[in-house]
Order: structure tokens, then C-alpha cells, then sequence
């Protein structure tokens, strides 16, 4: 269903035109950088595909003072998607030392860029099919990206995107992007479940995406007399309670006693509540030592007047 060139050789052009007739007839190419890649036979096959030139194998400290670091990322791409929320720091993490600078044709889309600006990951619709390039390597000769928790992620939804077959589908989950075909210069309206409707312009390359999938429902693209019925969905791992605490689960759900205080006005009156037992034992140590004073007062008065001598 896809397939991977890591780090090419350089091809002939023979080689070229047949894997770009794979991916017209349906096919989907990844191709990315290595530490053999020569970049003028690499721009070669990316021009051919549509992506985009290879001026350089830059080194990023030649570019900046420091390694580089995925400083950009399309979140709803359904690569990356994984990354959103909590995850989204994970994947700015890795660094990258080296990687094969690609200008990006008008007609290819720019899915994660470096912090220098450059591309890390461009994809490119092409015929039927489409194509992927990913900048750096696969192997740990040009990043640290295959020792990080981020890896195994990325990749696995690399390889699941590029292998993801033709078929429509239709259903969807919040956020993410949904992928209509056409004609360049074409239009799809789209009409969320509130009502409001979307224009979504085909591109040169045969396609367009929908974004604004944030509400849940069903949803209606119509091109002319075509209709493209398709629905989005709460990610269901939001009602996965299994990594959440039983007990804050259960004060999530259960209402909290009548001795909790719910206002700023509950928690001063309850307070104050507290704090008058302590005052009424304050009050009767107070008189007990009053008390005592008054005693030892009368009893050394009583004694003077019996004629005991004072003490001096």
C-alpha cells in the first residue's frame, strides 16, 4: 500500500518517471535524507514528484547556534494529531543536526518545519496518489529523533496515513482535517450541523481540506449536484476512565456533603463556626486564672491579719 525510500540512491531517470506512475495511479512514496543522500540526485526526485527542490544537506549550526528542534507542526494533519493536547510538547522535544533543505513547490503542503524555518515533513498530492518527504533520517545519523518517546508515534502514523487506502471515508474526529477532491479551481460548500457554511477552494495538486471540524455532528459538502455527507466525532478516549483516579472520578461525580463550603460567604461562615468552641475555652481558662489570682489574693490578705509576719 506504500512504499519507503530512505535515503535513495540516485535514479535514473527510467526509475523516476516509473515510481511517479506509481504514485499517480494511486500509490503513496516516502521518501526522506540519510547520511549517503547526494543532494542533487535527491532534488532530481523530488522535482519529479512535485515536492519541491533540495538545495543543500545543511548542517543546523550553520544555520543557527544550536541544533534544531521541530518548531512548527500541523496538529489536525491526522499524523500529528496524535501530539495535540497534552502531547504536543513531545514532539518539539528531538534535535536535529543535519537534513536536506527542500524548497517546497506552490502545489506541495509544509506539515512540520524545523525552528530554522526550513521544512521537516512536505506532502505533495499527486494523481491519485501522494507523496511524502521527510527531510531528515530515519536512523539516529542525523537526529536523536529515534532515541525520543515521540518516535515510535510519528512513524507509526506516517506509515498508517501513507498506507491508508483511496476509499471515502466518513467519519471523522474533532480536529480533524477532512481531505475533498476536485478539479483545480473547484469549490465545495460545506455545511456544519450549526448551519454555517464553508467554501473550500481545490488547489492545483486536485484537493482541498476542511478544518473546522470543532463541533460535533453531521456535516453536508456539496460541489454542484455532488454530495458528501460525512460525520465528526468525540475523540473516544475522552470517556476511557482507566488512567484517572477512583477518587477523582468519584468527586467528580458525587456531589459534595453540607459541610463543605461552596461560596466565599459558606467558608467565612463556617470558619467562624470553628473557631467559637476555641473561644469558649479561651473564655474559661481566662476566669479559672482570674479565679486562682482572687483566691491567693484573700488568703495572703487573711494572713496578715492573723498576725503571720511578711515575708520580704
Amino acid at each position: 500500500a506504500a512504499v519507503f525510500l530512505a535515503a535513495p540512491p540516485a535514479l535514473s531517470a527510467a526509475q523516476q518517471e516509473a515510481v511517479r506512475g506509481y504514485v499517480e495511479a494511486g500509490g503513496s512514496l516516502v521518501v526522506s535524507a540519510g547520511p549517503s543522500t547526494d543532494a542533487a540526485a535527491l532534488s532530481r526526485l523530488t522535482e519529479a514528484l512535485g515536492v519541491g527542490r533540495v538545495e543543500e544537506i545543511a548542517a543546523a549550526r550553520s544555520v543557527q547556534a544550536a541544533d534544531a528542534i521541530i518548531g512548527e507542526v500541523e496538529l489536525r494533519h491526522p499524523i500529528f494529531a496524535v501530539f495535540a493536547g497534552g502531547g504536543r510538547g513531545a514532539i518539539l522535544q528531538p534535535r536535529f543536526r543535519r537534513y536536506a533543505r527542500l524548497v517546497p513547490d506552490s502545489a506541495a503542503t509544509v506539515l512540520a518545519r524545523y525552528d530554522t524555518g526550513h521544512p521537516m515533513l512536505a506532502e505533495r498530492r499527486l494523481g491519485a496518489g501522494k507523496v511524502l518527504a521527510y527531510t531528515s533520517s530515519f536512523s539516529t545519523a542525523w537526529t536523536d529523533f529515534p532515541l525520543d518517546e515521540s518516535y515510535v508515534p510519528f512513524v507509526y502514523q506516517l506509515a498508517a496515513y501513507a498506507a491508508e487506502s483511496g476509499a471515502q471515508r466518513y467519519q471523522y474526529t474533532i480536529g480533524e482535517a477532512v481531505a475533498l477532491a476536485g478539479r483545480p479551481g473547484e469549490t465545495w460548500d460545506v455545511r456544519t450541523p450549526e448551519g454555517d457554511v464553508y467554501q473550500v477552494p481545490i488547489g492545483d495538486d486536485g484537493a482541498g481540506f476542511f478544518r473546522e471540524t470543532e463541533v460535533p455532528g453531521h456535516y453536508v459538502a456539496a460541489r454542484g449536484a455532488a454530495r458528501y455527507p460525512f460525520s465528526v466525532n468525540v475523540d473516544p478516549a475522552e470517556s476511557v476512565l482507566a488512567g484517572r483516579d477512583a477518587e477523582e472520578v468519584y468527586a467528580a461525580v458525587v456531589p459534595p456533603p453540607d459541610d463543605v463550603p461552596t461560596t466565599p460567604e459558606q467558608a467565612a461562615a463556617m470558619a467562624a463556626e470553628d473557631e467559637e468552641p476555641r473561644q469558649k475555652l479561651w473564655r474559661v481558662l481566662l476566669l479559672l486564672a482570674l479565679g486562682l489570682f482572687a483566691a491567693e489574693t484573700v488568703l495572703a490578705n487573711r494572713k496578715r491579719k492573723d498576725g503571720t509576719p511578711q515575708s520580704r
